[in-house]
């Protein structure tokens, strides 16, 4: 696996850990059921892409190889909790990704909107999300509800010029996020938006 796939990886394992926190789901239980996750990961591209279909219906540009999926179903119960993919290209210098969390844990406002926050801030740690030196909202209906995008340019830790998007949306199994950051030598703003106006 990729460094951004390891990651990637990283940042849904610790999404997971959260949930089970909030759910009280320590200890055995807490251990068993990160097993269970890290065995529901795969780098198949096949399988990659309808875990990918399975959360919205997105056109990825070639440039961008699927690299990893993770579709964790809850032990016992047989509910998805989590599922997750990212695509990048060669030299890791692009990546989207797409995170979801079950139907039961999006009907809880509170719950959504704590783990929608530790995205946000696990995205701007560990997926290096930049600062925005031009930026604008894009709005889009996604499964039937509204999701608003910030999309915009900025420089990386390289001193690369980047194409971020990123955003919370509704997913076919539950509530959903966005974080694309693509290399501006080898992506143009229009292709990032083709990426969005796909999503569907």
């Amino acid at each position: 696996m990729t460094t951004t796939g390891k990651v990637f990886l990283g940042l849904g394992i610790g999404c997971l850990v959260l949930v089970l926190l909030c759910c009280g789901g320590l200890g055995l239980v807490g251990f068993f059921f990160g097993k269970s996750f890290q065995n529901a990961t795969s780098d198949d591209p096949v399988v990659i892409e309808g875990v990918t279909d399975s959360i919205v219906e997105i056109t990825v540009p070639p440039k961008l190889e699927p690299k990893g999926s993770v579709k964790w179903v809850v032990p016992f119960v047989n509910k998805e909790m989590l599922t997750l993919v990212f695509y990048g290209d060669a030299g890791d210098k692009s990546v989207l990704a797409l995170i979801q969390f079950g139907a039961d844990l999006g009907d809880n406002e509170a719950m959504k909107e704590q783990w929608q926050d530790s995205l946000r801030e696990a995205s701007q740690k560990d997926m290096k999300e930049v600062e925005l030196v031009e930026s604008e909202e894009f709005k889009i209906e996604i499964n039937g509800s509204p999701a608003t995008f910030i999309v915009g340019k900025g420089h990386n830790e390289h001193k690369k010029d980047v194409w971020q998007a990123m955003g919370p949306f509704e997913g076919k199994g539950g509530s959903a996020m966005l974080f694309m950051q693509l290399d501006a030598e080898e992506f143009t703003k229009e292709e990032l938006m083709e990426i969005l106006h796909s999503m569907k």
